[in-house]
């Protein structure tokens, strides 16, 4: 494993290459991934099952590159959706911010804390 320098790095940034080097090192052969000529019918439903639980737990960091890739893909080829990402977090991050007990005003709405 690659030696990481913490000098220029925060806690948090080194946290997360350290989970990326975890996770790259559980991800599958992509021939055995997508290998079909394993494929069979099962014989029933308990199988069927069993079968895609494993399958789930075996292939998770697959899954979760292919479900990243198919995020990063809907982001650049629809703007509108990364503007709306941006909105969104914004939004979410000035309510994140707001005093605890204090109402919100949005547009002409008052937030009371229960509300939030």
């Amino acid at each position: 494993q690659a030696v990481v320098s913490t000098q220029s790095t925060g806690p948090q940034v080194l946290q997360l290459k350290e989970w990326a080097m975890a996770k790259k090192d559980s991800l599958r052969p992509w021939q055995e991934f997508g290998n079909y000529h394993r494929l069979s019918k099962p014989g029933n439903a308990g199988i069927v099952t069993k079968r895609m639980s494993h399958n789930v737990m075996y292939y998770y960091t697959n899954y979760v590159f292919i479900s990243a890739l198919l995020v990063v893909y809907c982001i650049i080829s629809s703007p509108l959706l990364l503007l709306a990402i941006c909105v969104s977090g914004t939004a979410c991050y000035l309510i994140s911010t707001q005093k605890e007990g204090k109402t919100l005003h949005v547009g002409g709405h008052t937030f009371t804390p229960k509300d939030q």
